[in-house]
């Protein structure tokens, strides 16, 4: 079976795509956070997004976990 993620190598250190995924993840759901404390966001909304997107970061961090428990 071909794996379809792939990691990027940096001077020996492998970064996973759900690292950088994860990474994403949590760098917009902070931006989102300034847009809720400046009232540029909507507190429903941005908390709405916030969550899915942690939630995202969580799932890749799970797969991850799996990907390296099968190899």
């Amino acid at each position: 079976m071909t794996e379809i993620t792939r990691d990027i190598n940096t001077s020996n250190k492998k970064i996973g795509t759900e690292d950088i995924l994860a990474i994403g993840a949590v760098i917009v759901a902070i931006i989102i956070s300034f847009g809720i404390v400046f009232q540029t966001v909507d507190v429903t909304q941005g908390g709405t997004i916030i969550i899915a997107l942690v939630g995202a970061a969580g799932i890749a961090q799970v797969i991850k976990a799996k990907r390296r428990r099968r190899q």
